[in-house]
Formats: structure tokens, sequence, C-alpha cells
């Protein structure tokens, strides 16, 4: 595996007048709500392919002071 560093990306800018994809692609930025977002659907869709019988979701965002944040998954398709 390569490992790319600060040092070597630097240095790469150096040599050249143009700037690579690498560097020139900046991640995009988003709001923690779709971070959130995306987290949830990361953990569904792991779930679901590593739990099969996994029939429903419940997925509450700051609906209780006790509890701000639910993520439950049923059983039984």
């Amino acid at each position: 595996m390569t490992q790319i560093t600060r040092r070597t990306m630097l240095g790469g800018l150096a040599a050249s007048s143009i700037p690579s994809a690498v560097v020139a692609a900046a991640p995009p930025v988003h709001s923690p709500e779709e971070r959130l977002q995306a987290a949830i659907e990361e953990l569904q869709a792991a779930a679901n392919a590593a739990l099969p019988g996994i029939g429903g979701w419940e997925i509450r965002k700051g609906s209780a002071n006790t509890c701000p944040l639910l993520v439950v998954a049923y059983g039984d398709k």
C-alpha cells in the first residue's frame, strides 16, 4: 500500500504548475444533519447485509429530551 504524506503532496506541487486531481478535489462540506443521516444509512445497509432477519427500522431524531437519538432494528421479516 502506498502512503501519501503531506510532504509527498507538497513536493509534487512544487514540481508541477498544474494542480493534480488529488489536491484540486476538496471534499464536500456536509452539515452535521447530513453526516448523521449518511451514518444511519450506512449502519442500516451494513446491518441488513450482516443480519438478514431485520424486518424494520425505527429512527427518531430529537424526539425526546432523555433520548435525542434512537435507532432500533426489529427482527422477523
